[in-house]
């Protein structure tokens, strides 16, 4: 009686995911048509162009040269400080 039950369960979650339509793929929707879309503050060199090898519309964008600051170069001094370990005599060499 259980194996009946059981059968007649998977038969009948088979019949209601058979009853379901297929889901659809993305590769088999139309693509829509892409709209240009513009933004920026107007600084810099935009240009738009092809690329040679994909046929894609590529976008480059060059931004303005900013100011440099001239300041000058900071002085470097290099002092060494060497130390003992605390606790510990030298001790004097042998033969003095």
């Amino acid at each position: 009686m259980a194996r009946r039950a059981v059968a007649a369960g998977l038969t009948g979650v088979l019949a209601l995911c058979l009853s379901f339509p297929a889901p659809v793929r993305a590769q088999d929707q139309p693509v829509p048509e892409r709209q240009d879309r513009v933004m920026g503050a107007g600084s810099g060199a935009v240009t738009t162009g092809r690329d040679p090898v994909t046929g894609d519309t590529v976008l480059k964008a060059t931004p303005q040269e900013q100011p440099r600051e001239q300041y000058p170069a900071p002085s470097i001094t290099v002092q060494p400080e060497i130390t003992l370990p605390a606790g510990r005599a030298k001790k004097p060499a042998a033969g003095q």
